[in-house]
């Protein structure tokens, strides 16, 4: 689980998300939360402040008679508070916003608002505008609850080629379809993890807000695999690594995305990474840098990467697939290999 990272701040990516729903999805939403009580409970703390709002903002009466009828579109921003806030809910208070509208979501489902909500997520989904506004705002290349996949992902519509990727629900459409169309429960993903969690009800890690880079840490099983594999360029068939953690939260997202089954399908990286260490000795490395890398501009962490296939700080894990565990692994070599 790798933290998402913001190309400029979360205020671009709020902003660019906010101008693409106020203008095309804000009126029918309200068309919605006018017609469902539970609705307005949810977005504006309850029925008497919703019509209150309505018939100042939208309406304007005057001693009960209609002055004047206002598209939404052209409300000012500041009088549109409370949907901002909704649709816009940060990561640290989502948990919250989970809780209050799963107390609405039976008489929600039993109305079928629900599929007003699953709609407008696949206006969500396939819109070129989102995709863009994902593709600049945030810096993201692999997905951040495996780090095996890149998130990149080729679709063909009316004979057109497009560079899309997959958006997981946080908290599933299908258990809590209110948050669907919420940017911080829209987790881009690839198409393993985007299947595999589901309706997940446990404590998850959210990666808008943490990661477990120093939660949780692969490691090889015991040294004498690594002196095994050194010595003979072979390994037993038992497992090579284990991955594990104490915190409750990051366990969790491990055992939600099968992390430690689906690495176990990337043994021979883990091989390759023991014979790599094993030839790249510190005075190889130097004669290397010397000879080769200084004359080319490189600095130490590219240099890690063009001989780790990985990258030595937390913040570029991202960017190449496997590099939070072949990471972890070269450091764990260096502890069991004096």
């Amino acid at each position: 689980m790798l933290k998402i990272n913001y190309t400029r701040s979360a205020s671009y990516l709020e902003d660019g998300y906010w101008k693409w729903f106020k203008s095309y999805q804000l009126k029918s939403f309200n068309d919605h939360v006018l017609a469902h009580d539970d609705l307005k409970i949810i977005i504006f703390g309850s029925k008497r402040k919703y019509i209150k709002w309505h018939d100042s903002v939208l309406i304007k009466t005057k001693v009960g008679v209609v002055s004047k009828v206002v598209d939404i579109k052209k409300v000012p921003d500041k009088d549109l508070q409370n949907y901002r806030d909704f649709i816009l809910c940060p990561p640290e208070k989502l948990f919250k916003m989970h809780t209050l509208t799963m107390k609405h979501v039976k008489s929600i489902k039993k109305c079928s608002a629900d599929d007003y909500f699953l709609d407008r997520y696949s206006k969500i989904r396939k819109s070129e505008t989102i995709r863009k506004l994902y593709k600049s705002e945030i810096d993201l290349k692999t997905c951040p609850y495996c780090n095996r996949s890149f998130i990149a992902t080729a679709r063909k519509r009316n004979g057109k080629l497009y560079l899309t990727f997959e958006l997981d629900h946080f908290y599933s459409k299908s258990l809590n379809p209110v948050l669907a169309i919420v940017l911080y429960n829209l987790i881009p993903s690839c198409h393993t993890c985007n299947h595999l969690k589901l309706d997940s009800h446990k404590e998850l890690l959210n990666p808008y807000l943490d990661s477990f880079e120093d939660k949780a840490s692969f490691e090889f099983i015991d040294t004498a695999v690594i002196e095994q594999i050194i010595n003979s360029g072979k390994v037993d068939k038992g497992d090579l690594v284990k991955i594990s953690s104490d915190d409750t939260a990051t366990q969790n997202s491990i055992d939600e995305f099968y992390l430690e089954e689906l690495y176990k399908s990337h043994k021979e990286e883990a091989k390759e990474l023991i014979i790599k260490n094993h030839v790249f000795n510190n005075s190889l490395i130097k004669e290397m840098k010397k000879m080769v890398f200084t004359p080319l501009g490189y600095s130490d962490e590219e240099i890690y990467t063009v001989l780790y296939a990985s990258y030595n700080s937390h913040d570029n894990h991202h960017n190449r697939i496997l590099s939070k565990y072949l990471n972890d692994l070269h450091k764990d070599l260096k502890d069991k290999i004096k």
